[in-house]
């Protein structure tokens, strides 16, 4: 919990933190240089608190989904899966996949259709 406790730090000082990969990218005001150097110092447990936070994000978005849009994304889940890909690109790849759907939808109801 140490980890996210200084990432809410880092933010309050209005340092922008995010990851790339296994790479901690940290970007914000040089007056904050003391608190982005802890981040560093830290950077195990805040690209952990960073992932669990993304976790809790994806689990509810996805429980905010109607059936039918859970649907497309299970299904699209799996065949990413079984194409051999990984978890994390499974769920970016069905993500996208029904952010495109619900879009298409939107503009649908923008033109009366």
């Amino acid at each position: 919990m140490a980890g996210m406790t200084l990432l809410e730090e880092a933010r309050s000082v209005g340092l922008e933190v995010r990851t790339d990969g296994n790479d901690l990218v940290v970007r914000g005001p040089r007056d904050a240089r003391h608190v982005a150097e802890k981040l560093l110092a830290e950077k195990a447990s805040i690209v952990e608190a960073i992932k669990q936070e993304q976790q809790r994000e994806h689990r509810a978005w996805l429980d905010s989904l109607a059936l039918d849009d859970r649907l497309r994304y299970d299904r699209a889940f799996g065949k990413a899966w079984f194409e051999g890909r990984g978890a994390d690109e499974c769920r970016q790849i069905a993500r996208d996949h029904v952010v495109k759907h619900q879009q298409r939808g939107t503009n649908r109801m923008d033109r009366g259709m």
